[in-house]
């Protein structure tokens, strides 16, 4: 399990989505929900994560 880190302002703020497990967001019964500013900078800070994992993982 690769989440976010716990230091991400956006994590503590956030009242629509985003658990230390990473980002989520719910768009609700008609899907009309559109991101927040937390959950966007939530979602690219769990992508630049997956990115150094996987390239200390390539690297071996």
């Amino acid at each position: 399990i690769m989440g976010l880190s716990n230091a991400h302002p956006a994590l503590s703020n956030t009242n629509t989505g985003g658990t230390p497990y990473g980002a989520s967001h719910v768009s609700g019964a008609r899907h009309d929900q559109t991101l927040s500013q937390d959950e966007r900078a939530l979602c690219e800070d769990q992508g630049k994560r997956l990115g150094e994992v996987v390239k200390k993982l390539i690297a071996g």
